[in-house]
């Protein structure tokens, strides 16, 4: 825990392959500290129940149920809804059972590209309205060989859910005017901080973004409240021939998408809905920006 201003106090931790950042602004060290280890319990707590990594939580049920019936739990039914109106917004192009395509895809390791027969032979497996999703009574029917993977919404999900438990615990504490930022890799969502005793309005969270370019300066964005999330290639993509191929794949061709910018930052009411806009600006390749203008909403290309 290290002070980092009047009355702000830094925790840091990893979860989600991410390094996650809490900053707590509140008098004493000791609710400080309690905070973040609510922030980390709950981090840990998504992680292990979403993430596919995992050989023991609902993913992997998921994933291995062998062409039979799953139950789900309510907050598993909740997620699982919410990527079902993404898949309907963006007419197929977010589709949470597109990560088969990692088999073929590694963007890690900067492998090889795929051959057109590869990618045909997964295209069968991808496809959210080929699963039977019965939100009613929570539950869920893969076709064999299907799976689905969360990672294109689990984070930003976790980040604005640790903010919650957060500001619970802190109600909890009694701690008076609290205000909180929760940054998980990048994805981010803060509270209104306490009003500057000089000042009429609330003073900001003032937020760097991360710029591609080397030699031009970082912008700084300033965040009363709400969610900030960014989408894009300018860390994971393959070079291979004098190509850029993004990690943002179309999941209805299986090659990565086209004409879209490095890096797409949006500012929403919450993070899930900031980290939603960012995903679906991009996946609209040289139209991205159009969508966005469409949106009404607030956002960094680079």
């Amino acid at each position: 825990m290290t002070k980092v201003g009047h009355n702000t106090w830094r925790g840091s931790f990893s979860s989600m392959a991410s390094p996650c950042e809490i900053l707590i602004n509140c008098t004493r060290r000791q609710h400080a500290e309690s905070l973040v280890e609510c922030a980390y319990r709950e981090a840990k707590r998504i992680e292990s129940k979403f993430s596919r990594y995992q050989e023991d939580n609902i993913i992997f049920r998921i994933n291995n149920s062998q062409g039979e019936w799953v139950s789900l739990d309510t907050e598993t039914t909740e997620i699982l809804k919410f990527a079902d109106q993404l898949f309907q917004v963006s007419e197929g192009l977010f589709d949470i059972s597109s990560g088969v395509l990692r088999r073929i895809w590694n963007f890690q390791t900067h492998s090889s590209i795929p051959t057109q027969g590869m990618i045909d032979n997964m295209l069968p497996l991808i496809g959210w309205d080929k699963i039977t999703f019965d939100s009613d009574n929570q539950r869920i029917l893969l076709p064999m060989g299907m799976e689905i993977d969360l990672g294109g919404i689990g984070k930003e999900y976790a980040v604005d859910l640790t903010l919650k438990k957060i500001q619970q615990m802190s109600d909890s504490l009694g701690i008076a005017h609290g205000s909180y930022l929760v940054n998980f890799g990048g994805d981010i969502v803060c509270s209104h901080k306490t009003k500057d005793k000089n000042k009429q309005s609330e003073s900001p969270w003032v937020i760097g973004i991360e710029t591609i370019d080397s030699l031009k300066t970082a912008p700084a964005i300033e965040l009363v409240a709400g969610g900030l999330a960014t989408s894009g290639d300018s860390r994971r993509h393959i070079d291979h021939e004098d190509k850029r191929y993004s990690h943002i794949v179309n999941p209805k061709t299986g090659w990565p998408i086209e004409h879209a910018p490095h890096s797409v930052t949006v500012i929403a009411n919450t993070c899930l809905e900031a980290g939603m806009l960012a995903t679906l600006a991009s996946l609209q390749g040289r139209d991205c920006e159009n969508m966005l203008i469409d949106s009404n909403t607030c956002y960094w290309i680079q």
